[in-house]
C-alpha cells in the first residue's frame, strides 16, 4: 500500500482514482460495479496496488510469455509454478527503477526490488482496470505497473536511529574454581557458580 503522510500531492492522487470510478460506474448498471474506497493507513489515506504473477491463458490468448528475471525468481520457484494454461506477460511485469542524479542531469536506471523499504519515497506508475467477479458483478482494482526510487533517506536514518537505541547487556561473570566443559555446574565453595546478565536500561 502507498500513502502520502497527509501529503497534498498524494491527495489529489486520491482525488484522481475516486474520479476515474466515477467514469467507470457510469459504464456500468446501477449497483453491478462494487464501490470503490481508499485505504488507511493509520491516520492517512492510502492506496492498494498490486498485479499478478499470472494471467490465464484464455483470458490472453494472444500473450507471450516473459520468463522471470532473475532479480523476480532468483531460484526460478514462480518459472517452475507456472502450469499449462497460465503465462506471464507484459501484463504482468513490473518494472523498478532508481533516480539518479549527476552534475544536475536526473535519469531513471532499472534497479532490483530489494532495495525498497517502508517509509521510502517513491513515484508509481500505475493502470485502473475493472474485473469481473462472480454473478455479474465487477469491481475497479489499480494495477502496479512501476515503482521508481526517490528517496530512500527516511527509512535509512529510521534504521540507524533504531539501531543507535539499542545496548548491549552487560555480562557480570562471577570467577570459579574449576572449569568444566560443556553445559556442566561448576561449584565454588560449595555454592553453583552461575552468570548473570545485566540488561541496561
Amino acid at each position: 500500500m502507498l500513502t502520502g503522510i497527509g501529503s497534498p500531492t498524494f491527495e489529489l492522487a486520491v482525488k484522481a482514482a475516486d474520479e476515474i470510478y466515477d467514469i467507470f460506474h457510469r459504464e456500468f448498471p446501477e449497483g453491478r460495479l462494487e464501490r470503490w474506497q481508499s485505504e488507511r493507513h493509520g491516520a492517512f489515506t492510502g492506496l492498494a496496488m498490486s498485479n499478478r504473477y499470472f494471467t490465464p491463458k484464455r483470458d490472453a490468448p494472444d500473450m507471450i510469455h516473459i520468463p522471470f528475471g532473475t532479480t523476480i525468481d532468483p531460484r526460478g520457484i514462480l518459472e517452475n509454478m507456472r502450469k499449462e494454461g497460465y503465462v506471464h506477460g507484459e501484463e504482468n511485469e513490473v518494472m523498478y527503477y532508481n533516480q539518479q542524479t549527476n552534475q544536475g542531469h536526473t535519469k531513471f536506471v532499472k534497479a532490483n526490488p530489494q532495495i525498497f523499504r517502508v517509509g521510502d519515497i517513491v513515484e508509481v506508475q500505475v493502470s485502473f482496470i475493472v474485473v469481473l467477479l462472480k454473478k455479474e458483478k465487477y469491481k475497479m482494482a489499480i494495477t502496479l505497473r512501476a515503482v521508481a526510487m526517490l528517496d530512500g533517506s527516511f527509512s535509512q536514518a529510521a534504521n540507524k536511529k533504531r539501531a543507535d537505541s539499542r545496548e548491549a547487556p552487560v555480562l557480570n561473570i562471577r570467577p570459579v574454581l574449576k572449569r568444566r566443559v560443556g553445559y556442566e555446574m561448576a561449584e565454588q565453595g560449595g555454592k553453583k557458580a552461575h552468570m548473570e546478565v545485566d540488561e541496561a536500561q
